[in-house]
């Protein structure tokens, strides 16, 4: 088992935390996951817990709390290889705000792997942003640039490499022409396509290929659901025999006009691959494993509650919940783990399991106990799976 630590400064309390939801963070293996931060402080008077601000003010709150956060765990801003900034729609024309505050801090070349997306609401009272992050000794030697021409200006690095995972930045389907003006081809299959070009690139720069993708997390806006039954034929062509394992959530907005979708991507150096759960039920025709072991990390597909025939159980949120856990703890078992080699989880729910968030927690600590990963909860537009309420992300470290 890899040996884990969970990262819990004075100095730093989070929301999350003060809930005895999760820890702060979790070092494993040379990397440090981050949970949720929010600008979140406890009120004066007792009434729990809210963020003030605009959004500069909240981000820099949010970036004073991770940087206690990785000095108490013997990390710096020159490791940090990933930041995702879940924000309010509300909050969305405001990010150069946020984007300030990163490049005040780590100037142009120490700018992490980003992705922005607007998600339906956050759970700390007054949020307009939530950030969880990535540190990783040695994961900061080179970045790597689909389009070096232009991609230089962007206000993040495209991947950064050089431990044992290849960080991506959110990929969208950006292309540009001889001025250097952006633009993104019409419809969710061609964008799609294109975005798997940019990876492509991405992934030779680093000396890798799609064969070491090992998780995608495709975000998609509501205007695209209608053609994105169509995005598993790229996905084939691009994968063949080596399909990664997946999370598909549907968000408010996406930061850049006229993207249909992003995706994240994990590809990892080294190792052998492994596909974990390839017998489960109702996987006839997917292009997605439920999990990929590689290089000691073992990434898990969108758990939801649905049991061992492939339905969903009854029970609510509550009920809906334990079994995603339940099956995130089956495949973290099938490759020779157990709740102590989680690392992170993230949660999303469906609004209409907003209010009921604390079930989401509840069932977190009945399988974790005092062992919490880092965790992040966010409430999505819509789960694409029909009568899902909460869907898990995982996050396993095996070395």
């Amino acid at each position: 088992m890899a040996a884990k630590r969970t990262v819990d400064p004075e100095g730093a309390a989070t929301a999350g935390y003060s809930r005895g939801a999760c820890s702060h963070a979790v070092d494993s293996s040379d990397t440090l996951w981050v949970s949720g931060i929010t600008a979140a402080e406890p009120d004066p008077s007792g009434a729990g817990w809210a963020c003030k601000g605009d959004m500069g003010r909240q981000t820099a709150a949010a970036y004073e709390k991770l940087l206690r956060i990785m000095g108490a765990a013997g990390y710096g801003l020159s490791d940090l290889v990933k930041v995702i900034y879940y924000m309010t729609p509300e909050a969305l024309p405001s990010f150069n705000q946020s984007i300030g505050v990163r490049a005040e801090l780590m100037g142009v070349e120490g700018l992490p792997a980003v992705t922005a997306i607007a998600v339906e609401a956050l759970l700390d009272d007054g949020a307009l942003v939530e950030m969880e992050a990535v540190a990783e000794r040695g994961g900061k030697e080179r970045p790597h640039y689909p389009d070096p021409r232009n991609d230089w200006r962007l206000p993040y690095k495209p991947a950064w490499g050089g431990g044992r995972v290849l960080w991506f930045a959110g990929v969208v389907a950006r292309s540009y022409d001889e001025m250097g003006t952006p633009s993104f081809p019409d419809g969710i299959v061609a964008q799609t396509r294109a975005i798997y070009v940019r990876a492509r690139r991405i992934l030779e720069s680093a000396g890798m290929g799609f064969e070491d993708v090992v998780k995608t997390v495709d975000y998609i806006v509501p205007e695209a659901l209608e053609g994105y039954g169509g995005t598993e034929e790229v996905r084939r062509e691009v994968f063949g025999e080596h399909l990664p394992a997946s999370t598909n959530i549907v968000i408010d907005q996406l930061l850049a006009p006229g993207a249909l979708a992003e995706i994240d991507m994990f590809a990892v150096a080294g190792g052998t691959r492994k596909v974990i759960g390839a017998g489960r039920q109702g996987r006839g025709g997917a292009t997605f494993h439920p999990a990929v072991q590689k290089g000691g990390l073992l990434f898990l597909s969108g758990q939801t509650g649905v049991d061992g025939t492939g339905a969903l159980v009854g029970g609510g949120v509550a009920a809906q919940a334990r079994q995603a856990f339940a099956n995130v703890g089956e495949l973290v078992g099938e490759a020779g783990g157990g709740p102590g080699n989680v690392v992170r989880t993230i949660e999303y729910l469906a609004p209409q399991a907003a209010s009921e968030h604390q079930e989401v927690q509840k069932a977190r600590r009945e399988l974790y106990g005092d062992d919490l990963p880092a965790t992040t909860t966010v409430v999505v537009t819509r789960l694409l799976q029909p009568g899902a309420l909460v869907q898990v992300q995982a996050f396993a470290d095996l070395a």
